[in-house]
């Protein structure tokens, strides 16, 4: 499997709030591209920024980040989300690939 992007793609001027995101990867020689609405949650000032889906695809997620000295830090990436029905077996493949 190919990586997986994941961008947000605006913050909304009137509700700053919101965000549009997308989620792109391609498997099995496919391209796949879902997007949605996300609730921005408040920020804890230079540790994490997360969000959770409004409409689109479900799904939550978080970036963390990890000083490591005065001008430099880890970053970590989690998200969450269902897989759409019609992706349940090409999703079951892609774990079991994913695990050898």
């Amino acid at each position: 499997m190919d990586a997986i992007h994941i961008n947000c793609q605006e913050v909304l001027e009137d509700k700053p709030e919101l965000s549009r995101w997308t989620l792109k990867y391609a498997i099995l020689g496919r391209d796949v591209e879902f997007s949605w609405l996300a609730r921005n949650m408040t920020p804890t000032k230079n540790q994490k920024i997360h969000w959770r889906s409004l409409e689109g695809l479900p799904n939550r997620g978080a970036v963390r980040f990890f000083p490591k000295s005065s001008s430099s830090c880890r970053v970590q990436l989690t998200v969450a989300y269902e897989v759409p029905e019609i992706l349940t077996p090409v999703a079951s493949v892609s774990s079991k690939r994913a695990r050898i």
